[in-house]
């Protein structure tokens, strides 16, 4: 019935392993992020918060110059792990990686921060008191706690399955509709 080229699927798998190293690159620096953001106060929090929302207020083709610009053959990052480790990263899967972690970035930071700063600071005291690290308590009860609250949609899981339904549902209309303009156009 719909059979994909090799070059389709290869797309598809670039895709994918773009979307994959986005979120391995990206999430571990977030989730520290949004927990500094959260729970400390320091001089220039503002500061940070603001630089670390620039990629969504800046045009996506500054983000992208930028970028080039630093992690280019002749950029300063670009070109030390070019010389060291063999690494070119400007115009490979890649650099695609690195752009979409840096643009969802702030995103991810986000979320997380609202989810951390739901957590009653209570519950980290108490374990605190009972003779808990700050890495044991952050990993032991914030992060998972975090991590329940960021996965849950704001509606329950019946809203997130229906949009996702519905997502399945457009995809597949979109995908039956072009190849049936593919194939009458090819008829004509």
């Amino acid at each position: 019935m719909l059979s994909m080229s090799d070059t389709e699927l290869g797309i598809i798998v670039l895709s994918l392993k773009v979307a994959f190293f986005s979120v391995a690159l990206s999430l571990p620096v977030a989730i520290l992020v949004a927990h500094v953001l959260a729970r400390f106060d320091f001089p220039g929090k503002t500061l940070l918060d603001a630089v670390i929302h620039l990629p969504l207020v800046l045009p996506p083709v500054v983000v992208g110059f930028a970028l080039l610009l630093l992690f280019g053959k002749h950029g300063p990052i670009g070109a030390w792990l070019n010389d060291w480790f063999g690494i070119v990263i400007a115009f490979r899967w890649t650099g695609a990686a690195l752009a979409s972690a840096i643009m969802g970035f702030p995103l991810m930071v986000r979320a997380i921060r609202l989810s951390i700063s739901s957590i009653d600071t209570r519950l980290e005291t108490v374990a605190r008191t009972l003779g808990g690290s700050r890495t044991w308590v952050f990993l032991s009860i914030t992060l998972p706690l975090a991590i329940y609250t960021f996965v849950q949609s704001p509606g329950g899981d019946a809203q997130a399955t229906r949009l996702s339904l519905i997502a399945v549902v457009l995809s597949i209309a979109a995908l039956i509709t072009s190849e049936w303009l593919t194939r009458r156009t090819s008829k004509s």
